[in-house]
């Protein structure tokens, strides 16, 4: 382990450049059966939808692949923290699904904390059992032993009690009985898991006053849970009303097996499990969460139709609304022109006509209550500028034409950072 070959290269970039024509070859076979790896998608960079940060192993304890964000010193904890602040249900469903560790694999150790999927995982489950708590622990039926005085209860333990007998000690019976409680397996793992939060939480860098509040009511409830000692999780159906039991689950195995490979590792360095992230659907959920402080429910989040479905749509009482859609590319960038020296990159030909065909859709045209079949919608694409502001306001959404379009608009939304 002291010798590893790092290879670490920007989301987004080819891998050609870093490795030669022959391993290329070998590890673009191995994508088939490494789910990371496939998902990192350094093999086939010219496929835009691929913006991906993570780390996998190209080969397992030699050559670790580290991608970091494409966008310059972003903070996506700081994102993924405010998404999970907002507490919007179609926000809280998608997150399980942003991201993906493998926790059956070995970690990687590395220097950086931009790209660590611990922090990200110690803030989602945080979170998750916050809210478990406050409708209540799940209770299931445990098997217990007890010794009880002068009264039966289940099954009685004969050779035990053939001893007690013995010793003068017969009104002591040894039962085994079910007991309906929620001193269960599932809530003795989630507070191993708990337990060990709290290191992560003191760091500045995550730390935040209502996580480190919920940490702490959190743990007012398992002050009557028992403690254990489980690197496997114990199974659990997931019902209506403890639905996100199997997540929270999910997520204190992935604490808990982090853990146990940072005690038993002798190296100072930080580590973490493969893992990748969907950057792209981060900035949508975050850009979400932005603008649904302006709008509140005129704000219609991934609107379906049969063949369509725009980010965002923007409805109102009292006049026609209008599309939007979030798209994490460096149309912010600036790049030389031939008349004007710097200016942003060009909004893509493709974005455009996406755009142009939810405008275009009839489902979508009746929900933003459309005059006639004549008039033309307003559409909007937000991307990632670091020379931007950090939050909306409803005047300037629609305020930046693109350039040689009618009723076609950009804004750029500043992200987080972090400090250096």
């Amino acid at each position: 382990m002291n010798a590893l070959t790092e290879i670490r290269i920007k989301e987004h970039d080819d891998i050609s450049t870093y490795i030669s024509v022959k391993d290329l070859e070998h590890f673009r076979k191995q994508t088939l059966n490494n789910k990371e790896l496939k998902y990192l998608n350094v093999f086939n960079p010219s496929t835009e939808e691929r913006y991906y940060v993570g780390a996998c192993w190209l080969e397992e304890g030699i050559r670790p692949l580290i991608v970091e964000p494409k966008f310059r010193n972003v903070d996506y904890l700081a994102m993924f923290q405010y998404c999970i602040s907002s507490e919007l249900s179609e926000v809280i469903n998608e997150l399980p699904n942003l991201y993906h560790v493998a926790v059956e694999q070995q970690p990687i150790p590395y220097v950086s904390n931009n790209v660590n999927c611990i922090l990200l995982v110690v803030q989602h489950f945080v979170s998750v059992v916050h809210r478990i708590t406050q409708r209540g622990l799940l209770k299931r039926y445990v098997t217990t032993n007890q010794e009880l005085q002068s009264k039966i209860k289940g099954k009685i333990n004969l050779s035990l009690y053939s001893n007690n007998i013995i010793r003068g000690k017969s009104q002591y019976v040894p039962c085994q009985f079910q007991q309906y409680t929620e001193d269960c397996p599932q809530n003795q793992y989630l507070k191993q898991a708990h337990s060990l939060c709290l290191d992560y939480l003191n760091q500045n860098y995550i730390g935040s006053n209502t996580l480190i509040n919920q940490y702490q009511r959190c743990g007012q409830i398992f002050s009557t849970i028992s403690d254990t000692k489980n690197l496997s999780p114990p199974k659990t159906k997931s019902t209506q009303f403890f639905k996100e039991y199997e997540t929270a689950l999910r997520l204190a195995e992935i604490i808990i097996r982090n853990h146990e490979w940072s005690f038993s590792n002798k190296t100072n360095k930080v580590g973490t499990l493969p893992f990748y992230i969907n950057t792209p659907k981060l900035f949508e959920l975050y850009v979400y969460c932005k603008l649904y402080e302006l709008y509140g429910n005129n704000l219609k989040y991934q609107f379906a139709t049969r063949k369509d479905r725009p980010d965002f749509l923007f409805t109102s009482n009292s006049s026609t609304g209008f599309i939007g859609d979030a798209k994490y590319k460096p149309y912010g960038e600036k790049t030389p022109t031939e008349n004007e020296g710097l200016s942003n990159r060009n909004i893509s030909g493709d974005d455009i006509r996406q755009l142009a065909g939810y405008a275009r859709n009839k489902k979508i045209r009746k929900e933003l209550d459309t005059p006639n079949d004549h008039f033309t919608l307003d559409c909007l694409i937000i991307y990632p500028d670091e020379h931007a502001d950090d939050t909306f306001t409803i005047n300037q959404l629609l305020q930046i034409p693109i350039d040689g379009y009618v009723h076609l608009y950009k804004k750029g939304i500043k992200l987080p950072t972090i400090q250096q």
